[in-house]
């Protein structure tokens, strides 16, 4: 969980928010925000792993060391906006730079599947929390070619269901409001 969920999310959300900082702030070129930050994470390293080598912190320099390797090994996934600004025929959801990489990472395109910590089937009766019934993601940014900035095409206001948060459990498995008479039958089965 800490690899998949965590550590390539937040690197990619960095990335992704150093390119439209850099871009739209500074007015340079599309990439250059994501050069910068590749340059801040090679400084971070070198100095953490000097530091922790020159103080004896045995511990400390090998949680350093790992964290460099689990991101150099997640830089495979490089090949996808290469290959994206290649301008190839066949370009699925078009990764061409770190927002757009982070999207298709998290594979957005499918929706919503709770895994962790979601409504149950229940919720089908429920409906949405009464107090707040929808939430906001974070907006879509997309390059401007003519502005040479990222500008927002989407700002996703409402964008999610957020449904009662009593009828949320951790690690929900009938989740899916499609399908609550078979998990009504199913779930009769087991508890008479």
């Amino acid at each position: 969980m800490l690899v998949y969920k965590f550590s390539l999310t937040y690197v990619l959300k960095a990335f992704g928010w150093s390119e439209v900082f850099f871009v739209n702030n500074f007015g340079l070129p599309f990439n250059s925000g994501s050069i910068i930050m590749a340059g801040v994470f090679v400084g971070a390293f070198y100095y953490a792993l000097k530091f922790t080598r020159s103080k004896q912190m045995v511990a400390a320099n090998t949680i350093v060391l790992s964290l460099m390797f689990l991101i150099l090994g997640f830089s495979s996934w490089l090949m996808l906006p290469i290959r994206a600004n290649a301008g190839v025929v066949i370009n699925e959801n078009d990764p061409s730079d770190a927002r757009s990489l982070l999207a298709y990472y998290n594979r957005e395109q499918y929706g919503v599947n709770p895994l962790f910590y979601g409504p149950q089937f229940t919720e089908a009766f429920a409906g949405l929390d009464k107090d707040n019934p929808y939430l906001d993601k974070a907006p879509n940014y997309e390059r401007d070619y003519k502005t040479g900035k990222y500008v927002i095409v989407n700002n996703f206001k409402n964008a999610e269901q957020n449904t009662d948060d009593n009828h949320k459990a951790f690690l929900p498995r009938m989740w899916s409001t499609e399908h609550t008479e078979n998990y009504i039958n199913l779930s009769k089965f087991f508890y008479y």
